[in-house]
């Protein structure tokens, strides 16, 4: 379908109309380009906060664009320049004036569109006190009636803001209405937790969460963005309150800047909190850890009991398809076995140590490291190079060889799957060792829900032997995770390899 906006795009616009703007903006004194000692330009920037004396400027030549043939693009990178130079120094006197100037014009359906995404994508570098969302809703109201047909870029400048004044209730049913496709899922989603950010802003705690239960199959970089939405509203909301709303999603895994807010948050909340501190751990494999504090185990997160037995059962239907005999083998094993604690992808740890003189002393420092039973699954090559690691009974070796789907192009890297089915066997107690991000395996899903489900999933359950951070430190890289107990929380701290046990003083009520 084809979609207004697409080719109106600031970033869309040849190179030659592009340079006729900027240079008529540097002409003028309104930005200003750094070049090095030879001349190549490094930057070009806006110069100053804007005047009325620039404004009329900018009226001026916007004057002479008019007059050109093929404008329309010119004119609407013009307009995006302008809405980036109020947004660069929080001007919105110089967004409203160029505004109402455009809307004066006799104007498209797509240019309005253009031109409001513009100006209301100003307010987002403001401060929530100097949101003005009568604003944005009035201006909302001119173009609410054309929204359909918008590019994906227009349409989320456009309900971004909207969705932070009391209408967020009704962005909910434009973006389930404007992302219909499979392969918008992921936009989609991004959009949601600009609902949940909304709504607090609103004071609706209870839809908060009712949007988060609905869509919380999110990937890494969502959640991540829902964390910054749910952490900015610190100032009004418990710190209880902040960690149910996320404890709402599976899998809180935030990154290391979103751990420091969330310590930050703590701290000032002293009074609700009891924090203790579980000594250092040597080594980054937390799994069966006791708390030293609480009831608890430190643990990987736990998932959607139901979610987990939908993707080993879709894995098993593919690995009786591509590899039935081996997968035979592979479950006969399984009924001896009890208790791995993890799953090692072969092939990846022989390219860990290729080119080392000591590969196979290395390989058997790395698994000692390691507690408990782990099964190595690869291909042949590994089991004979490395025959004297198998003499040690908690190393057990799954050779898996190529079967006709892959050597046809069918299939890709069973092995794999091999190791995901083990890893979702032994659940939640299981991690995979392996640098293999396996995108291509969740991306065959039919399930759009399964498919984030199996990223999020892998991504909480993989430790990652980086060969120059192995070497250094003799550990891994794993998920940062937030895992909540029976009297708070375990949170890892971001300083160091401990993990935080939080424990709430006096009562509290769930969402």
């Amino acid at each position: 379908m084809f979609r207004f906006g697409l080719h109106l795009r600031c970033t869309d616009v040849i190179p030659r109309k592009v340079g006729v703007v900027r240079s008529m903006f540097i002409e003028n004194g309104l930005m200003a380009m750094v070049t090095n000692q030879e001349g190549k330009i490094l930057e070009i920037k806006w110069d100053k906060d804007p005047s009325e004396k620039d404004f009329k400027t900018l009226v001026q030549l916007f004057s002479k664009i008019e007059k050109e043939q093929n404008k329309v693009p010119v004119m609407l990178h013009f307009d995006s320049l302008i809405s980036d130079w109020a947004k660069t120094y929080e001007n919105m006197e110089l967004a409203e004036k160029w505004l109402d100037f455009r809307l004066q014009q006799k104007l498209t359906k797509f240019e309005k569109v253009s031109l409001v995404r513009g100006y209301m994508m100003s307010f987002t570098s403001l401060d929530p006190s100097e949101f003005d969302e009568n604003k944005v809703l009035q201006i909302f109201e001119r173009i609410e009636n054309d929204l359909d047909n918008l590019d994906n870029s227009t349409f989320c400048g456009i309900v971004t803001p909207l969705s932070l004044t009391r209408r967020y209730k009704d962005c909910l049913g434009l973006i389930e209405e404007h992302f219909s496709g499979p392969k918008e899922w992921s936009i989609k989603k991004n959009c949601y937790s600009y609902i949940v950010d909304g709504a607090l802003r609103n004071n609706d705690v209870t839809y908060a969460a009712q949007i988060i239960r609905e869509y919380k199959d999110l990937n890494p970089d969502r959640i991540d963005s829902l964390w910054v939405s749910v952490l900015k509203h610190s100032n009004k909301l418990s710190v209880d309150c902040m960690l149910d709303l996320l404890s709402l999603v599976d899998n809180l895994n935030p990154s290391s800047e979103v751990l420091m807010d969330l310590h930050t948050v703590i701290e000032k909340n002293a009074t609700q909190w009891t924090v203790f501190k579980n000594p250092m751990f040597k080594n980054a494999v937390w799994t069966r850890k006791t708390c030293n504090y609480c009831d608890g185990n430190i643990e990987p997160v736990y998932f959607d009991e139901e979610k987990v037995e939908k993707m080993k059962n879709h894995i098993s239907s593919l690995l009786k398809k591509w590899n039935g005999d081996r997968f035979e083998t592979l479950l006969q094993l399984l009924e001896h076995q009890t208790d791995i604690s993890f799953v090692i992808d072969g092939m990846n740890i022989c390219h860990l140590f290729r080119n080392e003189k000591n590969s196979s002393e290395l390989l058997e420092e790395f698994l000692s490291i390691l507690p408990g039973k782990k099964l190595i699954i690869g291909r042949n090559i590994i089991f004979h190079k490395y025959q004297q690691v198998f003499g040690d009974q908690n190393n057990i070796g799954f050779p898996v060889n190529f079967s006709r789907a892959e050597w046809s192009k069918k299939a890709s890297s069973v092995d794999d799957l091999f190791m995901m089915y083990v890893a979702l066997h032994f659940n939640p107690h299981c991690q995979i060792i392996s640098e293999d991000v396996m995108r291509d395996h969740a991306a065959k899903m039919e399930d759009i829900d399964l498919q984030m489900f199996c990223n999020r999933w892998y991504n909480a359950r993989r430790l990652i032997p980086r060969k120059g951070y192995w070497k250094e430190n003799k550990d891994f890289q794993k998920p940062k995770a937030v895992a909540k107990t029976t009297k708070g929380w375990h949170i890892e701290d971001p300083t160091s390899s401990s993990v935080l046990c939080v424990q709430r003083r006096g009562n509290h009520t769930d969402i």
